[in-house]
């Protein structure tokens, strides 16, 4: 389970299905706009579809919405890749707001739904945000409309 993140640490802040969530800012590789021309994400280095395939291996892309069990509304919003154990996977969410820094006044609390996604509540002066540990979720095998699956070789 991921640490809670104490003051000054930095947290990528964003939605799904209109609940507030975070998770460090370190384990963020990119922010990836898939198209829809939404604005720059404060804190973050601009990215476009195509950086999914600048690496050598390919990154998986999933819906957040399905690998929680919520409804799929397709691919809208923005892909989050972050660092995960067996390595990157990009997570489709609604909503990339922006990068902050834990205030000193902000508390971190335990989370109430052991061995989940969840790995605390991060309380603001103004919102509560759920802090996600990427390593927990088990995503479903189907991508997101082919984003991020491997292409066949050619002569294959």
């Amino acid at each position: 389970m991921a640490e809670a993140p104490g003051p000054g640490a930095e947290l990528l802040l964003f939605r799904l299905a209109g609940r507030g969530y975070a998770c460090r800012r370190e384990t963020v590789q990119e922010v990836v706009d898939i198209g829809t021309g939404q604005p720059h994400v404060p804190g973050l280095p601009s990215s476009s579809l195509g950086a999914l395939r600048g690496g050598e291996r390919p990154v998986a892309v999933v819906s957040l919405r399905l690998a929680l069990g919520l409804p799929d509304i397709g691919p809208v919003g923005r892909i989050v890749v972050v660092a995960t154990r067996p390595g990157p996977v990009g997570f489709l969410v609604d909503e990339v707001l922006r990068v902050d820094r834990l205030a000193p006044g902000a508390r971190v609390l335990p989370s109430r739904f052991g061995g989940g996604y969840v790995a605390g509540t991060v309380m603001t002066a103004d919102e509560s945000w759920l802090l996600v540990d990427w390593d927990a979720i088990r995503p479903p095998r189907a991508v997101v409309s082919g984003l991020g699956a491997p292409q066949p070789r050619a002569g294959r």
